[in-house]
């Protein structure tokens, strides 16, 4: 399929500047000139998971059609998960399992420690928190930034991740997929 050898690269693409974001707020460095990419990546999102479910879509039609007519008192057809990411390799669908926990972990993680949004006017530092300022100095402000960036590059990774292994198993004609 044309468009998936297109999106596939740009999916891993997004999801290698996003780890690699992500990696850099556990260094001690000042992150605030990254928020534009940071940004751009998590809007980014959006038109790589659009290409995504229009493959999928057709896909998911056919997989009813061959299931026969639904009851009203039966549960909504899905595509299973194996139908999902077919052709995809173990040890990715592995990898993809330990981004996604690790996401899950280090969000709750990250809003549990972050104390409000930081800010910065004037040479002051403080995070606010629901509209009341709490002071802070240059240290605790560049780890509330950190902070913020590894949770909103968090989920870039799981979009782009699980993008990614959709389009993977779709990159070759259907005779030559595994």
């Amino acid at each position: 399929m044309k468009v998936a050898r297109i999106v596939y690269p740009v999916a891993v693409c997004g999801f290698a500047v996003a780890a690699v974001l992500n990696a850099i707020t556990w260094l001690p460095i000042d992150v605030s000139g990254l928020t534009p990419v940071w940004v751009a990546l998590f809007i980014g999102i959006f038109p790589v998971w659009l290409v995504a479910i229009l493959v999928i879509s057709p896909e998911a039609r056919d997989s009813w059609a061959t299931q026969g007519p639904r009851r009203w008192y039966q549960a909504r057809r899905s595509l299973s998960w194996r139908q999902i990411v077919r052709g995809v390799p173990p040890w990715m669908l592995a990898v993809g399992v330990v981004v996604v926990v690790y996401v899950f972990a280090n969000f709750f993680a990250s809003i549990a420690l972050l104390p409000g949004q930081p800010e910065a006017t004037g040479g002051q530092y403080y995070f606010d928190v629901h509209g009341r300022h709490v002071a802070t100095d240059l240290p605790g402000y560049l780890e509330g930034l950190r902070r913020e960036m590894r949770i909103f590059t968090g989920h870039p990774m799981v979009f782009y991740g699980v993008a990614a292994l959709v389009m993977y198993g779709r990159r070759r004609p259907l005779a030559t997929r595994e």
